[in-house]
């Protein structure tokens, strides 16, 4: 539903910030060239493709070991920016000059929103994200993420 499929292609570097499981980085793999996924609370699958990292930091700690060699053509964002601010303690600008910085020119940032219906937290915080983003990226895509928990999603691609 995010259309994925559009961005992640076969010459592109993906990260997965906050991947949890995996999950949706093992299924981006056979889509992309390279996918490292970003999680420092889950334990990841050892039994993965050749093109699949993983990196078990919290995404303060992947933004400081960041080098040129580390740059990534697409970011997946998926419902975990307001944890970066809450348990990471970065603002909303904070969070996403960190994604404008791990990516190479006119790469592209999918942002998932967290469930958005009766949560004016969640809202607040979608609402300064779009306000950081317009900061350094211009929307591309834009539609619902997930059936029934009205989370959206947003393709940004940097300027």
């Amino acid at each position: 539903r995010m259309n994925l499929s559009t961005v992640c292609t076969k010459d592109k570097n993906v990260v997965d910030i906050g991947c949890n499981d995996g999950y949706i980085t093992m299924l981006v793999a056979p889509m992309v060239n390279s996918a490292t996924g970003v999680e420092p609370h889950v334990e990841l699958p050892t039994d993965k493709p050749d093109n699949v990292k993983w990196a078990k930091v919290d995404f303060n700690k992947f933004l400081a070991r960041k080098t040129s060699a580390n740059k990534f053509d697409v970011v997946l964002s998926l419902a975990v920016s307001i944890q970066l601010r809450d348990f990471g303690g970065l603002t909303e600008q904070e969070i996403v000059d960190g994604y404008a910085s791990l990516l190479t020119p006119g790469g592209i940032v999918v942002h998932e929103t967290q469930k958005l219906e009766d949560r004016p937290n969640n809202q607040e915080h979608t609402k300064w994200m779009l306000e950081a983003f317009a900061t350094k990226f211009e929307i591309i895509d834009h539609g619902q993420a997930r059936p029934g928990c009205r989370r959206e999603y947003y393709h940004f691609q940097k300027v």
